[in-house]
């Protein structure tokens, strides 16, 4: 019971030293306690200012990227849709067409990258750089293919040719 005393004691000199240096905060006058508020509410106005144009600037960058990959994804279509084109009529200018919307499309991929600072995206955009690598190697080498099978066309008319010219000389 005496330690409860001594205790309880202690207490009550901790809070009366307490109340006194608090008492000294309230003999503050009321234009340095209004000064000390609207100084406290422009430091939280300040923080939250610096705070909005970070975020700005983040959606900004945010906003960019999109459109960057909106411009990949159209730039891709485009080189899809010159490639059918190729398929179906052997066009060599859709070819090439799709060829330059390919490197067109690496191109922008590494520009994206350079942008991009979140890890998840930019295992996406490198899944997707060498996606798009191989793409464009398959076009070069259809290329190649379609450039010889043309002129070993052109080889084969023309032998033609000097097939039937010999045999109407002939007959």
């Amino acid at each position: 019971m005496h330690i409860h005393m001594c205790m309880l004691s202690l207490g009550i000199k901790i809070k009366m030293t307490i109340l006194k240096k608090t008492g000294q905060l309230l003999d503050v006058s009321i234009t340095a306690k209004l000064a000390f508020g609207f100084g406290l509410v422009l430091f939280l106005l300040l923080v939250i200012a610096v705070g909005s144009v970070f975020s700005s600037y983040n959606l900004a960058q945010r906003i960019k990227l999109v459109s960057q990959f909106e411009n990949l994804r159209d730039s891709y279509s485009q080189a899809r849709l010159n490639e059918k084109d190729f398929i179906l009529d052997r066009s060599v200018g859709s070819l090439n067409s799709a060829k330059q919307k390919s490197q067109d499309s690496l191109a922008l991929i590494e520009t994206i990258s350079k942008h991009s600072k979140d890890v998840s995206t930019n295992n996406e955009i490198e899944e997707l750089n060498n996606f798009l690598k191989k793409y464009s190697s398959n076009l070069n080498r259809i290329a190649k293919l379609s450039s010889e099978t043309q002129s070993t066309n052109k080889e084969l008319d023309k032998i033609g040719d000097e097939v039937l010219s010999g045999l109407l000389e002939f007959c």
